[in-house]
């Protein structure tokens, strides 16, 4: 009797936590996608002051 409870809880809440798991997922990735790309702004400046740095460095240019 107590086992068909459990058995029958687990049932009813897979479709929630399903649902639960791929919004917080979803949460979680936009967050590492927002990082990078201001990770990457910052790395790009970066290079841009130290090129700037070097005799004749554009700091901006295709590298040609």
């Amino acid at each position: 009797m107590i086992l068909q409870a459990i058995r029958q809880f687990v049932f009813e809440e897979e479709g929630a936590t399903a649902l639960e798991y791929a919004i917080l997922s979803s949460f979680i990735a936009a967050a590492i996608v927002t990082a990078l790309f201001n990770v990457s702004q910052m790395v790009i400046q970066l290079f841009m002051t130290a090129i700037d740095g070097f005799p004749g460095g554009t700091g901006g240019g295709s590298g040609s």
